[in-house]
Parts: C-alpha cells; structure tokens; sequence
C-alpha cells in the first residue's frame, strides 16, 4: 500500500509536537506530553491529512475503480522544503559551500577545563539569580497581561475536555476555527 497517508500523518504530527515544545520552551516550564496529549495531537494530525492524499493511496494499490488524474499537484504543500527542492531539481549551494559551511567551526573552542570550584560558583549564582527572577516574572506577567501562548494552553485545556464530553457539532466546528486563529497567530 501506498505510504503517502502515514507520511503525511507523521508530517503533520511533528509540526503539531515541535509547535506544543515551543510553546513550553516560550512559557519556561518543561514540556510533558501525556497520552492523552499524544492522543489528541494524533487525532488532529488525522484531520489534517487531506482526502486526496487518502484517495491517492488507495487508488495506487488498485483498491477504487476510479483513478484520480491530478498525482501530486495539490499535495506539493505537504512536501518538507528539502523534498520540494529535490523534486523540482534546486540545488540552492554548490558542493564548495556546502564543505566551506561544514567546516567552518572546526577549530573553535568548544568546551575547557572547569574546576570544582567554579562549578560551585555557578551553581549557586544560578541559584540566586532563580529566586531574583520569580519575583520579577511574577510582576511582569502581571502587567502584560493574557499571551497569545497562554490562550493556546487554555485551548489546549478546552480541546481535552471537548474530546472527552458529548459537545455538539457546532460548538466543536466553533472551537475548531478558533484554535486554528491562535496558531496562525504563534
């Protein structure tokens, strides 16, 4: 069977995940992602695979009776921006450059020798500066007020709950369009 549906599902899903990590990485707090939360990143994923691209999968194997004319016109959007180059034969760097940027940080110092001592130092000017900036983050995120990140994790929540409750339709199409609104916004 044609492989193009799990691809797509799986491009979908990364897009989805990476989005959920940077939005823990902009909130500071670490990014757990449940089952649940696995879940429901799947079941958009799901929906984000188009049905030509389903179509296309079955038609393929010989499955439908109808063959669909247009291959891969409309699916070109869903391609990674390397595949879409080497589909349309873009070679964007010649081979020099490509060596030149590989080798360009060969003999820069990456790492040294630390004593324990300055380790310890570290740490605890680290440790300081943590408790300094609780307090600060504590009223800057007061004066700012509500972010567009913020309003994603609350959508998140409401997401959750509308996956496990009987909602209506509409309310669910409704919801749909604003999550969709937030993320353009991200």
């Amino acid at each position: 069977m044609n492989q193009r549906v799990i691809h797509s599902l799986k491009c979908h899903y990364r897009k989805l995940l990476i989005l959920r990590i940077l939005e823990c990485y902009d909130e500071n707090k670490d990014c757990d992602i449940s089952l649940l939360d696995a879940v429901v990143l799947l079941k958009k994923s799901w929906k984000l695979v188009t049905k030509s691209t389903n179509r296309n999968c079955f038609s393929h194997v010989g499955l439908t009776k109808t063959q669909q004319t247009e291959d891969d016109g409309k699916e070109d959007y869903n391609l990674p921006l390397s595949k879409w180059l080497e589909k349309r034969e873009v070679n964007a760097f010649s081979q020099n450059e490509i060596e030149h940027f590989e080798c360009c940080d060969d003999y820069v110092i990456t790492s040294g020798e630390v004593s324990e001592e300055d380790i310890v130092a570290l740490v605890n000017e680290k440790n300081s500066s943590i408790v300094d900036s609780s307090s600060d983050m504590d009223e800057e995120q007061d004066e700012t007020g509500r972010s567009i990140a913020y309003a994603k994790a609350a959508g998140n929540v409401s997401n959750n709950f509308f996956d496990t409750e009987n909602i209506d339709e509409h309310v669910l199409d409704m919801f749909k369009i604003v999550d969709k609104k937030l993320t353009s916004y991200i």
